[in-house]
């Protein structure tokens, strides 16, 4: 799957965030224990650290969200987007998107998809697998059988984009408690 670097890059921002926290609460023992700081002095120092904290985690804390959005955006571009600059097709994407847009529900789209796989209308049938990916929820787990099936079926019909489809779905999936915890200050 080509989630691997982006994984391999949010490790090494969660390593980056253990470090400071690491390092953090040892400046906070030492100056908790340290004997020539009044208890005022100890509060003001520790409030700087923490300030100085949370700016340093909550910076880590953007780019692992920047990563993960650049690659979700790449893989939609890559799924369903323009693939030329040609006007007929800059049309017909429009066409498709505003054709999508507008379907009633997941019934309705699932005949629409049929007819775009039977012509061969890639264009409508993306579309098409955008908003049902879009209804369904995370990972396609939630939401109507109806949509979940469109992007089954959407899978089934490009074998070629299964391992981007799956890498958007685990993006989507992905939940933000890992971050939140991973990126927390101590108290």
């Amino acid at each position: 799957m080509s989630l691997t670097h982006l994984d391999s890059q949010i490790e090494g921002l969660r390593a980056q965030a253990a470090g400071i926290i690491k390092r953090a609460n040892r400046t906070r023992y030492e100056v908790n224990s340290d004997r020539t700081l009044s208890d005022v002095g100890k509060q003001e120092k520790l409030e700087e650290e923490r300030a100085h904290l949370k700016t340093k985690l909550g910076d880590l804390k953007a780019r692992e969200r920047e990563l993960i959005i650049n690659k979700r955006e790449s893989l939609e571009r890559q799924l369903f987007g323009l693939t030329s600059g040609d006007p007929s097709q800059i049309i017909a994407y429009r066409d498709a998107q505003d054709r999508a847009t507008k379907l009633a529900d997941g019934q309705a789209a699932a005949e629409l998809l049929a007819s775009a796989t039977r012509s061969g209308d890639r264009t409508l049938a993306a579309a098409i697998a955008a908003r049902a990916l879009r209804e369904a929820g995370p990972a396609a787990l939630t939401g109507s059988y109806d949509w979940r099936n469109i992007v089954n079926t959407y899978a089934e019909n490009h074998p070629s984009d299964g391992d981007k489809l799956k890498d958007l779905l685990n993006l989507s999936s992905r939940k933000s408690t890992d971050a939140l915890f991973a990126y927390m200050p101590p108290l």
